[in-house]
């Protein structure tokens, strides 16, 4: 017995130290990110051009404006892409911080550090092993994914965050309160990203196979209240709820096998993982999260403008199936393979963003110190104009009190879908006679047929100043004046 009893410790150590580089790995990029994330926090610009656009929601609720509004009225050709949750919690906390973007990119990462919590939470229900919890929850955090996204102004960490504690509550959903908790979450969820329908799609897939009464039920307390709350919202909007963030949200679909797997590929390995976790496990609530997740990501990527945002929430559920294989697998070879597999995702992070690993060592290296200078000087451009700015990122109008521009990207979505043509563009433009137009050398604007040839015809280029975007590709911003002036 004593001998029996030796032989369990001694596997016990032995599976402990397997994981070791894992801990070494993880525990070093996670401190990296939080000295990486208090820096990001604080940067008054913007990281990259959506951004300064997800404060205007929050600004409007402020001034009284109602949300949703008509894309011809200001701000001009504006597009309010989701529901009003992420824009509610961003109007709170924007009278504690003021109108600046760490009001929203707070909220991305307390959200980003409440969904390590939760993944600790779900780990503790399937494993008593505390170093394979701490492990999960480290690992979440060392995907570029999350090292960009977690304190950038996007809603995706808040909404996982809802998605994935409805999750957890469901794991016991013969518990009346867990029951009507996870639909709960599962609502705000909804209602802070429309595409954020993973959770409830697993969880009625789940319980369907244990209980079809109580699945309906679930059902039926998801679609009333998404259908109502859409319907009652929509109304008060005059029809301009569905149309921003259904009908203008949907984007021009392209689908391409190497565009898909590009942008894949740098999650490849725990993709993969997921998928063999999920043929292992088919009826595991997780397993249909992913499978779920993953499908709707496909989906997701198959439209223009679709970024790595978007795998933020498979990149959570994701960060747990290696560890419960490490956990259920007994053969040592199998363990040893799977914390290969993990440690050369970790490389492959790396690579994606450099800045995972090394931004302790070198501050000063990679975004956003690197453009500070060309960031301030763009602003003051902005400040000193004469006039109104077309800028790309609205920030730089925000802080500086001009009118906020409108959102380029959305003019080319608008034009894509028929919703607005060429010349209505153009006539815009022409009628604001902006004092001065700033925008990327290879970005937006050439892209809006006859408004370069616009551009250059009716402004002078007075400066071209270098800056290096969130991916780390270098861009020239190109500084017009109007003739004019």
């Amino acid at each position: 017995m004593e001998s029996l009893q030796k032989a369990v410790i001694m596997k016990k150590i032995s599976n402990e130290k397997e994981l070791c580089i894992i801990l070494a790995l993880t525990s070093f990029i996670f401190f990296n990110f939080l000295i990486l994330s208090l820096t990001i926090l604080s940067y008054p610009y913007d990281l990259d051009i959506t951004e300064g656009f997800l404060l205007i929601p929050s600004i409007k609720i402020l001034q009284g404006k109602g949300l949703y509004t008509d894309i011809h009225s200001p701000p001009y050709y504006f597009i309010e892409k989701y529901p009003p949750i992420f824009y509610s919690f961003n109007t709170l906390t924007m009278i504690f911080f003021g109108t600046n973007l760490f009001s929203a990119r707070i909220i991305s990462f307390i959200s980003s550090l409440l969904i390590g919590l939760v993944i600790l939470l779900i780990m503790k229900k399937k494993t008593n092993n505390k170093l394979l919890q701490l492990s999960a929850f480290l690992f979440f955090f060392s995907s570029y994914v999350i090292i960009q996204i977690a304190t950038q102004v996007r809603v995706d960490a808040l909404g996982s965050l809802f998605s994935l504690l409805g999750i957890y509550f469901i794991m016991d959903y013969k518990k009346k309160k867990n029951f009507y908790l996870a639909i709960v979450f599962f609502l705000a969820s909804i209602f802070t990203k429309q595409t954020f329908l993973a959770a409830s799609l697993a969880s009625f897939l789940y319980i369907f196979m244990e209980d079809k009464k109580k699945s309906i039920k679930f059902l039926t307390f998801i679609i009333i209240p998404t259908i109502a709350f859409f319907s009652l919202i929509n109304f008060l909007s005059n029809g301009q709820f569905i149309f921003h963030v259904l009908k203008s949200s949907a984007g021009i679909i392209e689908p391409s096998i190497q565009f898909l797997f590009s942008r894949l590929s740098g999650s490849l390995i725990i993709i993969c993982i997921g998928i063999y976790f999920f043929l292992k496990n088919r009826k595991d609530i997780l397993s249909l999260y992913f499978l779920f997740s993953l499908i709707i990501l496909i989906v997701q990527f198959t439209r223009t403008g679709a970024w790595i945002n978007y795998l933020f929430e498979l990149t959570a559920i994701a960060s747990i199936f290696p560890f419960l294989l490490i956990k259920n697998i007994n053969l040592k070879t199998g363990k040893v393979f799977i914390i290969f597999l993990l440690i050369l995702q970790i490389f492959i992070f790396v690579k994606n963003d450099p800045r995972s690993m090394s931004f302790i060592i070198w501050p000063n290296s990679y975004t956003p110190n690197i453009n500070v200078n060309s960031d301030e000087k763009i602003s003051s451009y902005v400040k000193n104009s004469t006039g109104n700015i077309l800028v790309e990122h609205a920030t730089f109008a925000i802080i500086n009190k001009k009118e906020i521009p409108p959102e380029l990207w959305s003019i080319i979505e608008l034009e894509q879908l028929n919703i607005i043509n060429n010349s209505e563009i153009i006539n815009f433009v022409k009628n604001q006679n902006y004092s001065m137009i700033i925008y990327y050398k290879k970005d937006r604007v050439p892209q809006i047929k006859d408004l370069n040839e616009y551009i250059l015809k009716n402004y002078k280029l007075i400066d071209e100043i270098p800056w290096v975007d969130q991916a780390f590709h270098n861009e020239t911003w190109k500084v017009y004046k109007n003739k004019m002036e």
